[in-house]
């Protein structure tokens, strides 16, 4: 029984062997040959950038997005929170609530839409 099993070990290693030693190289004969594709003329204009419009309440909106995680930002260096961006502000006391990554994810963005949009 251990005389099957190690020839059969031992075969499977031969296999292997001879099955990486032999390298195969790919040429145009072996992949047959193929023609370049087609050339196309079009008719159409070039494409032109042309922004959008942007109203102006929308460009309010994005300021003051803008403001509110600029303003609830933890900006006292001795907290332990310090750099934060608060999920919740309470316009009545002036409380923030507490951070959260999505906020933090949010005001990140904000940060960058403020300075493209300065």
């Amino acid at each position: 029984m251990r005389k099957k099993i190690l020839c059969f070990i031992l075969s499977g290693f031969l296999f292997l062997l001879i099955g990486c030693s032999t390298t195969t190289t790919l040429d145009s004969t072996t992949l047959g040959t193929t023609t370049p594709p087609e050339t196309t003329t079009t008719t159409e204009e070039p494409y032109v950038y042309d922004p959008l419009e942007v109203s102006a309440a929308v460009l309010e909106e994005e300021r003051l997005s803008f403001k509110f995680f600029w303003e609830v930002v933890n900006g006292n260096p001795d907290s332990a929170g310090y750099g934060m961006i608060s999920a919740r502000y309470n316009v009545d006391n002036g409380a923030v609530g507490a951070a959260s990554i999505a906020s933090i994810g949010f005001g990140l963005s904000a940060l960058l839409a403020g300075i493209e949009y300065d």
